[in-house]
């Protein structure tokens, strides 16, 4: 029974050793040195363990269970080392705190992760040059072109070829091939974009269910990247319908390869969410919303919070009727937005609080005189309490300047679902309904002088 019992123990605990790696630090001649071990869920970074150096400079964390990705050794009043949380345990040993740049790592993997990187950024400088190149010599010179072409595929298959050789349990085999894709999206908006389709379809080839991506710590830069990408080749490329087209494709995709994971869709959703609106892709947001609003299953995949600031693409669309503002004190000769006579109101949310309102509000001035051309009032309603804040901040502004000092619990906010300053909409004020949400005052200008808004509307009066 003890030799039974005993063998158990053993097994438990290779099965343990397996699963939980040592990250052994040896930092000498510096003893009650903090150290944190940090590791990549998703589009953050989460505090796995942290210990203090003992009298020989030594310390050991321990990596969470079964994980398998990217890590982060941070030293505390030096810097961070970046590290490969595989198979194995792992080995750091430096001299000195300032040797966290270039510490030794003992580990097969971290040394060939550090030898491959360093192949693949003198490829990537060789290759940048010869892209900038290529452009420069077509049709002028053939020998010269089909020189520059052959050393473009000799270098492009010597990269593929250091992924190949790799063992598959080996993590960096799955890493490496998809952070030199995230780097080479930058690189693809030099020059003629030729790169950009093939790229966006090997996007379209991820698999977003996969946990290896999730520990890489490079969700945020693919998806970012990967936005900009669609920016260029929805305004520059004829082969692409616009950006919104391509977004919304690449949104459909993602949350049809993690269908089925309520934490990874609610956690894609949030920072989707979150990134649209913050690159003023306000109709890919809206397309995000309505994906999960209007569809039951979908719907209860995502948290009450990211519901409620989805709601408002669902109750603030294009066409929808606009909330009204009811003042508490008269503005000039108006008690509330309905009654305001412009053919259009500018509803400007905004706080003396928010540098990006501050620089957007002397802009928007620029253009009153063209807003007064095309009948545009507009209606600033600030987000302050202070009364003193307000004023001051609002006085050199000739509009009509509302604010009920209840922040984001005025009704003015709530009802226009503002979650965020600046919050803007053209609101027609003949039919009381939505024309748009914008990005900026330069992006009314735009549709002012394009003549945007008589093809949306109609003429004007």
């Amino acid at each position: 029974m003890k030799q039974t019992i005993f063998f158990i123990l053993i097994i438990l605990s290779c099965v343990i050793g397996y699963s939980q790696k040592q990250i052994n630090v040896h930092l000498a001649y510096n003893a009650s040195t903090k150290i944190y071990l940090y590791t990549f869920d998703g589009f953050n970074k989460t505090l796995a363990d942290s210990g203090i150096t003992n009298e020989e400079g030594k310390v050991t964390l321990i990596s969470p269970k079964n994980y398998k990705g990217m890590g982060i050794v941070s030293l505390e009043n030096a810097g961070d080392i970046f590290v490969v949380l595989g198979e194995k345990n792992v080995d750091i040993n430096m001299k000195t705190l300032q040797d966290y740049y270039n510490p030794r790592i003992q580990s097969k993997e971290n040394v060939l992760f550090d030898e491959l990187m360093l192949k693949h950024q003198k490829n990537k400088k060789i290759l940048f040059g010869l892209y900038w190149l290529k452009p420069l010599y077509e049709g002028e010179n053939d020998k010269s072109e089909n020189f520059i072409i052959h050393e473009i595929d000799s270098i492009e298959k010597v990269e593929k070829g250091l992924i190949a050789e790799l063992p598959e349990s080996m993590y960096i085999s799955y890493y490496l091939p998809l952070r030199w894709y995230v780097e080479s999206i930058p690189g693809s908006l030099q020059g003629t974009g030729e790169k950009i389709p093939v790229l966006i379809n090997d996007f379209l080839k991820i698999d977003f269910s996969d946990d290896r991506i999730w520990h890489s710590g490079l969700l945020n830069g693919l998806l970012e990247n990967y936005l900009i990408m669609c920016e260029s080749a929805g305004v520059n490329s004829p082969q692409f319908d616009s950006v919104y087209t391509l977004v919304n494709s690449a949104t459909d995709f993602i949350f049809q390869t993690i269908k089925g994971d309520p934490e990874k869709t609610n956690e894609m959703a949030g920072y989707l969410f979150k990134l649209y609106e913050k690159r003023s892709l306000f109709p890919c947001a809206e397309y995000l919303s309505l994906y999960f609003l209007e569809d039951t299953e979908n719907y209860c995949l995502i948290t009450d919070k990211l519901n409620r600031q989805m709601e408002q693409y669902r109750v603030m669309r294009k066409g929808n009727p606009s909330p009204d503002i009811v003042f508490n004190d008269p503005l000039d000769k108006y008690n509330k937005l309905s009654e305001i006579d412009s053919y259009y109101t500018l509803v400007f949310f905004w706080a003396s609080w928010c540098g990006h309102c501050m620089k957007e509000l002397p802009k928007l001035l620029a253009l009153n005189d063209k807003l007064v051309e095309n009948s545009i009032q507009v209606l600033t309603v600030s987000l302050d309490t202070d009364e003193k804040d307000f004023k001051e901040a609002i006085q050199y502004y000739p509009w009509l300047n509302y604010c009920d000092f209840k922040s984001w619990d005025g009704n003015a906010a709530k009802n226009f679902y503002v979650y965020a300053t600046p919050t803007i909409y053209l609101i027609n004020n003949n039919t009381g309904s939505i024309v748009i949400k914008l990005a900026d005052g330069r992006q009314l200008e735009a549709f002012i002088d394009q003549g945007y808004l008589n093809n949306m509307l109609g003429t004007k009066k």
